[in-house]
């Protein structure tokens, strides 16, 4: 006759191998023979894994068992949850109202016996020794947790003490059968005495349920919209118990918080439960690259070196990728994406910045590739829109991108490379206040997400803005106060307001920080060549020229830079260097009156000179002429006269 342990075993094992009918199976006659909280909860959690939500939470909530067992409320507001039933998922997650919580571990569930009987002690003891009594009668269910009344078979539970539990609704069981109690109507509920009001330390796998729970909640809110709720509930969660990474990847995920924010949230994280340093480390490697890098590479080195972890882990490989994405090094970031996906090519993680360094890189033949691929391997997943997306917008079809990234926002509301993709296509045809409301819905979504705020300082720049560019590039330079593509974008909205030494200074700071990071060339160009312009106002002439002519050797100008050359030089006085400059910008952008205002300057300041010099020259010339005739008079006149 089998016992209840190799029953739950058989069950365990269904699950974990997700046979989910021989789970359903076991468990719902297990269920029957325990009512039994634990037994509920598996049931429930096969329920999950067929995705049949609302019968996994019914199964909870029928029998009440949410009033006996944490675990039980956290997979039936999981149900609710995955079922899109918000409001009955909060009623089950609302801890404000529960004063103190329920008793974990349960009281035996067998209260004849001090172990698991075999089911035929089951039947001795309800209904004597009777040889016809089936071996499968339903054993005596566990005393519940019964309303406003003692109780027997509660002994067991140290110290109780009648609780209230204020709820919004809640079903109570009476000689009539059900009823609900609405509104706020309390109702008495027998619950253990703890030593302080904190909530239990149950676990599931490992995980204090209270955290879990706590992450549920944040995760609805996120569902609502309500970001500032969520991120409250993930930090708690968090502080509850470190080990519920989910809670610390939503916020991640969703830039809840500053990169500063993010580090401070890892150093009050407690990981002593899984050793202090290895748990600090694998957090650090999800946070941003966009701050205290050193210590974000020394946690990669504590791994490989302390832990054994090797580059084959995705984490550790990706970290150093973005690293260098982050820092403009995108050849170098390329060569870390493509050995991490040789390691795991299924690994999503990667592919969203490992296409972005593609468009970077304009490496559009193996961006066709890759979105190829995504797309027969993922049809419509939003890393796979993503990146058909990215293509798209790369070879200037604007309309099939902004629909591929719509696409992937929509599956993924999260998916912060998505919105950035359709924002951007509105850049690309210059339609800046558009840009701007796409720009602006990222920062609401995402608020500790510093490029949106860049952007949309860009874009005011392009608008001419300047005063709120200003307060937006402010903004983000608060959250990445060393990111030298800021700060150009900053210098070039001080010296659009006529503070040229201040934009100077601005600039001289985002050029070392590119040489610190080993920035990429782009970037190290264009803060040179914006350093030129601002010297050349400065009149600082020779530096200018000289940052000039250091730029044109590592890039080819653009029209404007080399309508800027032009008029260095003019400046200068090299009227014949500024023609052939502003000659060159004119064949580049042939209806730009600036630059052709510029050239004929140069050309009258040329024409002057070439004047005044031809006068000079021929005066010397007739001046020598002169001389020569009257030396030939005066050597005839001689000769003449020493004939005679």
């Amino acid at each position: 006759m089998p016992q209840i342990d190799d029953l739950r075993q058989w069950r365990q094992s269904a699950v974990e191998s997700h046979l989910y009918s021989t789970a359903e199976l076991v468990g719902d006659k297990v269920l029957a023979m325990t009512n039994h909280p634990d037994d509920a909860y598996w049931l429930a959690q096969c329920y999950y894994g067929m995705g049949e939500y609302l019968r996994g939470a019914e199964l909870i909530l029928k029998n009440y068992f949410e009033t006996e067992s944490l675990k039980c409320r956290y997979i039936a507001a999981l149900c609710y949850i995955n079922a899109l039933e918000l409001d009955k998922a909060m009623e089950l997650l609302d801890l404000d109202t529960i004063t103190n919580e329920f008793d974990e571990p349960m009281a035996s569930p067998y209260p004849n016996s001090a172990h698991s009987p075999v089911l035929g002690n089951f039947s001795t003891h309800q209904s004597g020794n009777n040889p016809n009594r089936s071996p499968f009668l339903k054993p005596s269910a566990p005393s519940p947790v019964v309303l406003g009344s003692s109780t027997p078979g509660l002994g067991s539970l140290p110290n109780r003490k009648i609780r209230s539990v204020r709820t919004s609704s809640l079903k109570v069981p009476n000689s009539n059968g059900n009823r609900t109690i609405s509104g706020s109507s309390r109702v008495s509920l027998i619950l253990p005495e703890l030593e302080d009001d904190s909530l239990p330390a149950t676990e599931i796998n490992g995980i204090n349920v209270v955290a879990l729970l706590k992450f549920l909640k944040g995760k609805i809110y996120t569902l609502q919209a309500k970001f500032t709720l969520a991120k409250e509930c993930y930090i708690d969660s968090l502080k509850c118990d470190a080990r519920c990474f989910e809670s610390f990847n939503m916020l991640i995920t969703y830039h809840s918080l500053l990169p500063k924010e993010e580090w401070a949230l890892l150093q009050q994280l407690d990981f002593s439960k899984i050793g202090t340093e290895f748990g600090s480390c694998i957090y650090a490697l999800r946070l941003s690259k966009l701050s205290n890098k050193p210590d974000l590479m020394d946690a990669v080195e504590i791994l490989k070196e302390t832990y054994q972890v090797d580059d084959d882990s995705c984490d550790i490989s990706l970290a150093r990728a973005e690293h260098y994405f982050n820092d403009g090094r995108y050849a170098d970031a390329k060569v870390l994406f493509e050995e991490a996906l040789n390691a795991d090519q299924y690994c999503l993680r990667i592919y969203p910045s490992y296409v972005s360094t593609l468009y970077e890189m304009k490496d559009y033949k193996e961006l066709y590739k890759v979105a190829y691929s995504l797309s027969d391997m993922l049809n419509s997943h939003p890393v796979a829109s993503h990146a058909i997306g990215m293509y798209y917008m790369a070879n200037k079809r604007i309309s099939e991108a902004r629909h591929y990234f719509s696409e992937a926002s929509l599956a993924d509301p999260g998916f912060v490379p998505a919105w950035l993709g359709f924002a951007r296509t509105f850049v690309i045809e210059s339609e800046h206040e558009q840009a701007i409301t796409a720009y602006t819905t990222v920062s609401r979504l995402f608020p500790g997400f510093y490029l949106s705020y860049l952007c949309i300082g860009m874009q005011h720049l392009e608008l001419m803005n300047v005063g709120v560019a200003e307060k937006y590039l402010l903004t983000a330079r608060q959250m990445h106060p060393e990111d030298p593509y800021l700060l150009n974008e900053l210098g070039v909205c001080h010296y659009k307001q006529g503070r040229f030494h201040k934009a100077l200074t601005i600039l001289e700071l985002a050029g070392s920080l590119a040489l610190r990071n080993n920035g990429s060339d782009e970037i190290k160009t264009s803060i040179d060549i914006n350093m030129a312009i601002v010297l050349t106002k400065l009149n600082q002439l020779p530096q200018a020229i000289e940052l000039f002519e250091k730029s044109s050797l590592s890039t080819k100008l653009d029209a404007n830079t080399l309508a800027a050359m032009g008029l260095c030089y003019i400046k200068n006085g090299q009227t014949d260097t500024a023609i052939t400059k502003l000659t060159a910008a004119l064949t580049i952008n042939q209806s730009d009156p600036v630059i052709t205002d510029l050239l004929k300057y140069a050309l009258q300041q040329n024409a002057k000179s070439f004047s005044v010099n031809s006068f000079v020259e021929e005066n010397q010339k007739y001046i020598k002429r002169e001389r020569m005739k009257r030396m030939t008079v005066d050597a005839n006149i001689n000769e003449k006269e020493s004939h005679e």
